[in-house]
Parts: C-alpha cells; sequence; structure tokens
C-alpha cells in the first residue's frame, strides 16, 4: 500500500490513463468533474478476480510510472 501511497497526487489522487485503468466520469459533466481519480477502498479478498488486473500489475505500473 505504501508503494501506492508516495506515487499519489497530495496524497490522494491518481491518474486512471497513467496506470492502465479505465476513466470514470460523472454521468453529466459538472465541476467535480475532472481527470483525477481516488481509491475508495483496497481489500485482500478470495473472491475470484472480475479485474482489469491483479494488484502485482497495478504496483508495476505505479512503479514504472
Amino acid at each position: 500500500m505504501d508503494i501506492i501511497k508516495k506515487e499519489l497526487i497530495d496524497g490522494e489522487f491518481f491518474e486512471a490513463e497513467k496506470w492502465g485503468i479505465p476513466q470514470l466520469f460523472f454521468d453529466k459533466l459538472n465541476q467535480d468533474d475532472h481527470e483525477w481519480h481516488e481509491f475508495q477502498s483496497i481489500e485482500i479478498t478470495t473472491e475470484p478476480a472480475y479485474s482489469i488486473m491483479l494488484i502485482e500489475e497495478l504496483l508495476n505500473k505505479v512503479l514504472i510510472s
């Protein structure tokens, strides 16, 4: 988790495209919509992976960005 935290903008935000994560936006453009994203949570699970990448892949992308 520290690997990700130290790469966040202002300790909170990241550029999704830079890390290979799809960008998400509000349905309608408003003043809160911008290109920076934030994580709501990260947790360990035993559920099957239905994500776009494994955490190891994300960490590698963060390290090379």
